[in-house]
Parts: structure tokens; sequence; C-alpha cells
């Protein structure tokens, strides 16, 4: 059996707590994607969505799949990053990818003491 996944980092250059890492299935056999699981940084409260004001992650489930609703349309805030750095490593654990090969590709970002530039 050939599964199809993609992953995605997605950040607003003029707005950095606006990112997305996402991971989409893509079923050969229909149009388009399906969005299993999207980290997002805080974006902006507004009154239709008041978790904007925090992280949160929005996951499929079966539920939202079996109603026909948008599959990422669970939401829930998150204390597990505070931005895209720390996302990102919340992502690769979410989603398991092999240590070896998140090291390799998504290394943790070093944070030096003495800089002045951090």
């Amino acid at each position: 059996m050939n599964l199809f996944f993609k992953g995605f980092i997605r950040v607003n250059v003029s707005f950095q707590e606006n990112f997305s890492i996402g991971l989409d299935y893509n079923p050969k056999e229909e149009k388009g994607t399906i969005c299993l699981l999207r980290c997002n940084g805080n974006h902006g409260e507004n009154v239709v969505f008041p978790h904007h004001s925090a992280c949160h992650i929005h996951r499929a489930n079966a539920f939202t799949l079996n109603e026909g609703l948008k599959p990422e349309s669970h939401i829930e805030q998150t204390a597990a990053y505070s931005g895209l750095e720390e996302a990102i490593q919340h992502f690769v654990k979410l989603i398991n990818i092999d240590t070896a090969q998140a090291d390799k590709h998504f290394p943790p970002k070093q944070l030096n003491l003495f800089s002045e530039n951090e």
C-alpha cells in the first residue's frame, strides 16, 4: 500500500508569529489533499477565531471527517511551543519522524548565550 504525505512550513515574512507547520495526506484516488495536522502560531484573535490569540494545533479526527467538515477543524490551544523553532521540533515529534532524519533535516536551533544578536 502506497500512501503519500506532504509536510509544509509557511511563515508570514512581515509577521513571524503567523506560521503554520503541517502534514497533508494526498489520496491518489481523489483530487486534492486532506490536512491531518497543523501547528500554528499566535496570529491574532478575532471574534470568529478567538483561539488565534495563542499557539494552537488543528487536527483531523474521525468526527470531522465523517461529518464532512473541514478535516483539521478540531482545534486545541497549546503551551508546547511559543515560536517557530519550538513548533518545528514539536511537529517532528508529533508525526514521529525518525530521530536521525529529524536531526539531519530539522536540527534544533542552538542558542548562543554570548551572542548579542540573539
